[in-house]
């Protein structure tokens, strides 16, 4: 579930606000983006849905800071999953585009999940969009908490 940014007549956050909110995450966002390419482009070999999903979500499973997170394939195999509650990826944020030295084609947004036991989190979501070597276009989006950092 995705909730509104924020009530009418506040300020929404300026896109400095959501680069800052961003940063501390994009090294990990590399590592999973990476990862879950690979995955995808061995999606049509799984033998089951729920080895594809272990598979691919392994790296952030057990990260505190992940408030959900999805892998959406255009092309063969077309299909998007999710990590948790089969949540539908959030794709009407108001996305920004963010520089990064190693990862091109970023976007930033600021949400609001529920999470488990339906407790609202404020996130930055991260994104990003790009080919994979059999034609396909894979998305990769990661929501993590805007909360104080946890140990995962």
């Amino acid at each position: 579930m995705i909730l509104a940014l924020s009530a009418c007549g506040e300020r929404g956050p300026t896109p400095g606000e959501i680069a800052d909110a961003a940063a501390p995450h994009l090294e990990e966002f590399e590592e999973f983006d990476s990862w879950a390419r690979r995955a995808s482009l061995g999606d049509p070999a799984f033998r089951s849905e729920r080895a594809f999903l272990e598979a691919a979500f392994s790296p952030i499973r057990g990260n505190n800071n992940v408030i959900n997170a999805w892998i959406a394939r255009e092309g063969l195999s077309a299909r998007t999953v999710s990590l948790r509650n089969n949540a539908e990826a959030p794709l009407a944020l108001r996305w920004l585009p963010y520089t990064s030295a190693s990862l091109h084609d970023v976007k930033v947004a600021l949400g609001s999940f529920a999470g488990a036991g339906g407790l609202v989190r404020d996130a930055v979501v991260v994104s990003r969009t790009a080919g994979i070597d059999d034609g396909s276009t894979v998305r990769v989006i990661v929501a993590y908490s805007r909360e104080a950092a946890q140990p995962h």
